[in-house]
């Protein structure tokens, strides 16, 4: 996660640097760079779009590993920064091949940050014109953290910001609209029940670690935001380490990154709405809902076969439009005790097989309603395995065990095994381990023949936020960090679908 990159560019030139040098990067896009007060600005068509705040270094770095605290999917995180560089001073400024650029080139500053303590890093910011994106400009950060005992482990990118701009985005964020006087993590976990409101939260947190969460905690924490002032900021889809916002200097922002190499995106957008549309140019833009789901109602119902049929039957007596089921219990279900309240919650198996109980004749019963009512069906899934040797009216297969023999899970080296995820009493289970392209394959063959062969019409793709971050995690792809890796996950989850 902290190792450097290794930036093997051939020098095309290297002129001298002056106090204040420009420098095209193509498509209308112009750097310039003032060395003696360590200003850059980036300006298109003569318009400034990005600028560093004079007087304040635009790239520091930091040592100390930031400290996560972890149940049931819930994380917490305590960050640590020790010996952070005051300063910095510019080298030079060069243009050096660049692969991705419009104009095959890039302009690199490179420097040395100091009083970092007895630490001497080195940094080189690269910034270019993308040909697959030319209305916006691309960054490319690395620090060298050098061979001081205490070297540095993340970044920080400081840049100019307008009192009167708001910030929004991020994710899937509850608590506030705008972002402005606010500092924003970007971790994906449970989103927790409370979120600073009492008495809910203390309870929640009473029942689990952390499960009451705080105004930030989200299950989509997304590296982006769009401002008032029409201007989108965004990381790019490797840069997935632990990521910081911060909105509480009226004229500046500071995006705080968890590794020492992070790349991303400048954009100048014409109005919010485009810069929304900007920014699905590179995320890709969601495909419009079938025309199904205006017909009529979608009924989250759980309860089985019969109940299905009745609330059905009651509805469509009403003349209500229905136009699915939503039956996440298709997997069956089974009671957990929740110890600040004298009563049981109704958990899922995660096996992802039809319950024989719920649903004896799933496959018959998700057909009937389509031919008898013209309901579709709509089912349930998640990264999960549990092992149900426990399941009190049986099962046909134990995809635990299957995965467990085949080490499609995420691993703990410490017990060279299986990384039991609990959610809670009586619900341990393992994870998939996406980087596993035998597992990956494993599971795809599970989804079409135990779920997509009952003519559902789609299902609820859940979790991703739990993906573990021990110190004996272990992913198949060994040289993945896990915290780095951790906020990459729901993505990949999805791409799996």
């Amino acid at each position: 996660m902290h190792a450097a990159n290794l930036w093997l560019w051939a020098s095309l030139a290297a002129p001298s640097v002056g106090v204040h040098t420009l420098w095209n990067l193509g498509n209308g896009f112009e750097l310039t760079v003032n060395v003696d007060s360590n200003l850059l600005s980036i300006a298109h068509r003569g318009n400034s779009i990005w600028e560093t705040v004079s007087g304040q270094a635009f790239l520091s770095a930091s040592a100390g590993d930031d400290e996560v605290l972890a149940a049931n999917g819930n994380f917490k995180i305590n960050e640590v920064d020790r010996n952070k560089c005051t300063n910095q001073k510019i080298r030079d400024v060069t243009i050096k091949s660049w692969q991705e650029s419009g104009n095959d080139h890039a302009a690199v500053i490179q420097g040395q940050l100091t009083g970092c303590g007895n630490a001497t890093p080195h940094f080189s910011v690269a910034f270019w014109v993308p040909s697959k994106f030319p209305d916006r400009v691309a960054f490319s950060v690395n620090v060298d953290p050098g061979t001081s005992s205490d070297v540095a482990t993340k970044l920080y990118l400081t840049y100019r910001s307008s009192p009167s701009e708001d910030f929004y985005g991020l994710g899937a964020q509850g608590s506030f609209a705008s972002f402005k006087n606010q500092t924003v993590p970007i971790f994906s976990r449970e989103q927790g029940v409370g979120r600073g409101d009492q008495p809910t939260t203390l309870l929640e947190n009473k029942d689990s670690f952390f499960a009451g969460g705080d105004q930030f905690t989200t299950y989509t924490a997304v590296p982006q935001y769009i401002s008032s002032k029409s201007r989108v900021f965004h990381l790019t889809e490797e840069s997935s380490a632990y990521t910081t916002f911060d909105f509480t200097n009226p004229s500046a922002v500071t995006v705080r990154y968890d590794a020492l190499t992070v790349g991303g995106y400048f954009m100048q957008a014409e109005n919010m709405l485009h810069g929304i549309s900007m920014f699905t140019d590179y995320t890709g833009k969601m495909t419009a809902l079938p025309e199904w789901v205006d017909t009529g109602a979608v009924l989250a119902i759980q309860g089985g076969q019969t109940k299905v049929n009745r609330i059905i039957n009651q509805g469509l007596g009403l003349e209500c439009p229905i136009a699915a089921v939503w039956l996440q219990d298709w997997s069956g279900t089974h009671s957990q005790s929740v110890s600040y309240m004298s009563l049981n919650v109704s958990r899922l198996w995660w096996n992802w097989e039809s319950d024989t109980t719920l649903y004896p004749t799933w496959n018959e019963f998700v057909q009937s309603l389509r031919d008898q009512y013209n309901v579709r069906t709509l089912a349930y899934i998640n990264p999960f395995l549990a092992n149900v040797s426990t399941k009190p009216n049986g099962y046909r297969t134990n995809l635990y065990d299957e995965a467990s023999q085949g080490s499609y899970m995420i691993q703990n080296f410490t017990t060279n095994s299986t990384s039991v995820i609990s959610s809670g009493p009586g619900l341990d289970a393992g994870i998939l381990d996406l980087t596993n392209a035998a597992g990956r394959s494993w599971f795809k063959d599970v989804v079409l023949d135990q779920v997509w062969s009952a003519n559902i019409s789609g299902f609820m793709t859940d979790f991703g936020e739990y993906t573990p971050i021990y110190p004996d995690t272990q992913f198949a792809n060994k040289s993945i960090d896990p915290f780095f890796y951790h906020n990459a996950y729901p993505r990949e989850w999805a791409a799996l679908h």
